[in-house]
C-alpha cells in the first residue's frame, strides 16, 4: 500500500514496525456459555445439526456454504445419497438478508430448525450447545469469534485453510478440520455426518477456552506493563514510529 504513495512512503519504517509490534489475540467472555449449557446431550439417533452463526454479509461467502448444502442434500447425488442433517442459521445481521438465505429458507425447509436472530444470549447459546458441526467458508475473518464460541460449546469446526483459522486449530487436527477447496468442503461435511457419533464425542474446548478472558486478560497486563516501563525509561522509545 505505501509503494503507491507519490512520495514520503516511509518504506523503512515496515521493518523497525514489525521488529516492535505484536498481536494479542482477542479476550472473549466464554465462561457465559457454560451457564447455559443442556443437561442432557443430543438424543441417540438425533440427525446432525449444522450451525451459520455468522454475520449473513457477503464476505462470509454464505453462496459457498449453501451450494455445499445442496450437494449433500441432492438425493440425484449417488455419492452423498441425499444425506440427512438439520440447518439452524442464527442471523448476525441488522440489515439486510441476503437473497442467499431467503432461497434457502424454501429449498431446505424441511432441514431448518433456526432461522433468524437469537433473542437473548440463553437462546443463542442453547443453540451453539446442540448444533453439531459449526462450518465456515468466509472470505475474510480477522480472528473468528463464532467460530471459537462454537467450538467452545462443543462443535465439530469444518474450516478454510486460510485466514486466522489455521491458528485456531491445534495442528494435529489440520487434516480434519480445516479444508482448501470445494472438494474438501464437501469430504469434510460428508465426513461429519455420516460419522456423528465421532464428532459428537469430538471437543476442542480446552484447547479454545485459552481465549477465556481470565486466562488472556494476565498477557494484555503484563504486555501494557512491560510497555510502559520502556517508555518511561530514556532512549527506549522513538518518539519518531509513535501514531
Amino acid at each position: 500500500m505505501l509503494k503507491h504513495f507519490p512520495d514520503y512512503n516511509e518504506l523503512w519504517a515496515v521493518k523497525a514496525l514489525r521488529a516492535r509490534s505484536q498481536v494479542l489475540p482477542l479476550g472473549l467472555d466464554l465462561s457465559r456459555f457454560d451457564a447455559h449449557r443442556p443437561e442432557r446431550a443430543a438424543a441417540p439417533g438425533r440427525r446432525p445439526w449444522i450451525l451459520w452463526n455468522h454475520r449473513w454479509e457477503y464476505e462470509k461467502d454464505p453462496t459457498t456454504f449453501f451450494r455445499a448444502l445442496y450437494t449433500l442434500a441432492d438425493k440425484a447425488d449417488a455419492t452423498a445419497s441425499g444425506l440427512d442433517f438439520g440447518l439452524a442459521l442464527l442471523r448476525r445481521s441488522f440489515r439486510n438478508q441476503p437473497d442467499e438465505f431467503l432461497a434457502a429458507r424454501e429449498r431446505l425447509a424441511e432441514r431448518i430448525v433456526h432461522f433468524g436472530y437469537a433473542r437473548d444470549l440463553a437462546t443463542y447459546s442453547r443453540w451453539l450447545w446442540q448444533a453439531d458441526v459449526i462450518v465456515s467458508t468466509a472470505l475474510h475473518d480477522f480472528f473468528g469469534v463464532s467460530v471459537v464460541e462454537a467450538c467452545y460449546c462443543g462443535c465439530y469446526p469444518v474450516l478454510p485453510h486460510d485466514l486466522a483459522y489455521p491458528e485456531l486449530i491445534p495442528a494435529t487436527h489440520h487434516p480434519d478440520c480445516l479444508y482448501h477447496d470445494f472438494d474438501g468442503l464437501l469430504a469434510q461435511l460428508r465426513h461429519a455426518l455420516t460419522h456423528i457419533d465421532d464428532i459428537r464425542a469430538f471437543s476442542l474446548q480446552r484447547h479454545v477456552a485459552r481465549y477465556n478472558w481470565r486466562h488472556i486478560a494476565p498477557h494484555y497486563d503484563a504486555f501494557m506493563e512491560n510497555l510502559a516501563q520502556k517508555r518511561d525509561r530514556p532512549g527506549t522509545f522513538d518518539a519518531s514510529l509513535a501514531s
